[in-house]
């Protein structure tokens, strides 16, 4: 009797485990070929990969399943939503770097710190883990205007990795009126990218269109986040090393806020902060990451 309750308890906790680790696929719009190597991110958590027949799986339960590959425009969609359609399709992502153009009669332009390659000296800065920097960007413009893409300089480092990925992740804040930092997440989730990614020269573009973001009047904070050890250790194929950014002197009307997050790797609590956006301690960055925004008005 004891032997068979064993067996019956064995097939029930195989039974329960299939039912928690669940499979899905990523497709191609345009021609449903499966898309190998897509980064699987849940509830801004770094969790797998696809295979060669566009496969992965995943179990637990979440809120939202972030799909970023080099070659597509990154996806988030609801976890219910994929549970139910267990199939993802993603678009091909058409790399458009002007930096002022006319289209439409509407007019696009780059706002960065510098855009002057010849006459500023930039420096790299490799970036602490589990932690957010963020750079302020005015709005000079008269009209109504929308953002875009995301525009990161990445560092010198990271050219030298171009056989493997190094992931972050980007956003937008808002600009606390009071006190000038920034204060609330545009973007519910952070869109992971890495130094490969839709790439010309040393700039990285983060495609946003589909958001429809007003840049605001008071200004905006491009943000880049670093992953934890342990989203790093988790994805084997990942360097594990740190990414790096570009880099100028302060100047007058930009400045660069950094946030530093503590986390256990037993609990995997990180919303612990170590260090704020305005610290006693640790004084600001002496120098501007070259974050920004391209925006159509």
């Amino acid at each position: 009797m004891k032997k068979v309750l064993q067996i019956i308890l064995f097939f029930a906790f195989l039974n329960i485990y299939a039912q928690e680790i669940k499979e899905y696929r990523i497709l191609s719009v345009v021609d449903s070929m499966p898309i190998e190597n897509a980064y699987i991110t849940a509830d801004n958590w770094l969790k797998t990969i696809t295979d060669k027949k566009g496969f992965f799986k995943l179990s637990g339960d979440y809120q939202n399943i972030q799909i970023s590959h080099l070659a597509f425009k990154a996806k988030i969609v609801k976890y219910k939503t994929m549970v139910i359609n267990k199939i993802t399709y993603l678009e091909a992502d058409e790399k458009v770097l002007n930096e002022v153009i006319i289209t439409n009669k509407k007019k696009i332009k780059t706002l960065l710190p510098s855009n002057d390659y010849k006459f500023f000296k930039r420096d790299s800065y490799m970036v602490n883990q589990n932690s957010v920097y963020t750079t302020f960007i005015p709005n000079e413009i008269e009209n109504t205007c929308f953002i875009n893409k995301i525009i990161i300089e990445v560092g010198d480092n990271m050219n030298s990795s171009k056989l493997y990925n190094i992931p972050f992740r980007v956003n937008l804040y808002t600009v606390n009126n009071n006190t000038g930092l920034p204060d609330k997440k545009i973007l519910d989730e952070s869109i992971l990218t890495s130094q490969n990614k839709n790439r010309k020269n040393n700039f990285i573009y983060v495609d946003i269109r589909d958001f429809d973001i007003e840049f605001p009047k008071e200004g905006i904070f491009v943000a880049v986040e670093s992953l934890n050890l342990l989203e790093l250790e988790e994805m084997k194929t990942l360097s594990g090393q740190l990414p790096s950014f570009k880099a100028i002197k302060n100047k007058n009307k930009y400045v660069t806020y950094s946030r530093i997050y503590s986390w256990d790797r037993l609990t995997k609590t990180k919303d612990t902060i170590y260090k704020d956006w305005i610290d006693k301690i640790l004084p600001l960055p002496k120098f501007v990451f070259n974050f920004g925004i391209e925006v159509q008005y």
